[in-house]
């Protein structure tokens, strides 16, 4: 939503391409997203966010959260469930 609310505001107001504007949407929320969790970190605050862990760098994250002495984590494992409903999920 914030994205899509960046985009609008930059898109063709400020920046005449589509492309370029979508670049710039992008780059704002990356650098917000990294702005927030190196805050909340640097203060120990909660911090919530959705996430799409589609490769490796995606959980650098919520490894920096758990290395900072996090003690928990929440994924919503939905998705995972329904799409395989045969999975066996593990704690640990």
């Amino acid at each position: 939503m914030l994205y899509t609310q960046k985009l609008k505001a930059l898109y063709p107001a400020l920046i005449k391409s589509p492309k370029y504007a979508r670049r710039e949407a992008l780059d704002y929320i990356v650098d917000l997203f990294e702005e927030q969790t190196s805050t909340a970190l640097a203060n120990n605050d909660h911090y919530v966010y959705e996430g799409h862990f589609s490769n490796d760098r995606t959980w650098d994250k919520p490894k920096a959260f758990k290395a900072a002495g996090y003690q928990y984590i929440s994924f919503s494992l939905v998705w995972i469930i329904r799409s395989y409903p045969n999975l066996e999920l593990q704690k640990g």
